[in-house]
């Protein structure tokens, strides 16, 4: 009889902790749920991100290629305005001795 009763004592006992198992399964249930859409979230989240890191990467290329574009317009025009400094520069001259040549041929007068 007394194996009896601690057997049904230690069934009893397993049934107390398989409840207590059975309470905290089921308070876990609602953090799992809650995680998994935290989880669908952050991916929908970083689909977003990805697809902007795509179109920054895109607008970049854009960006270089203008400035590559800019970059060859300023050097032809520095290039062009050094020339016109020095046609500026022989017209001076030419026009220094074209003044020089009329003042002598006003004094042969």
């Amino acid at each position: 009889m007394a194996l009896l009763a601690i057997c049904k004592t230690s069934i009893t006992d397993m049934q107390v902790e398989i409840k207590e198992v059975n309470s905290r399964l089921d308070n876990m249930e609602p953090d799992i749920k809650d995680l998994k859409t935290g989880q669908v979230e952050t991916s929908s989240r970083l689909d977003t991100i990805q697809s902007d890191v795509t179109e920054i990467k895109s607008d970049v290329k854009i960006n270089r290629n203008t400035l590559d574009t800019v970059i060859k317009h300023t050097s032809s025009l520095v290039k062009d305005t050094s020339d016109i400094k020095n046609d500026l520069n022989n017209i001076e001259i030419v026009t220094s001795k074209n003044s020089n040549d009329i003042a002598k041929l006003k004094s042969v007068k």
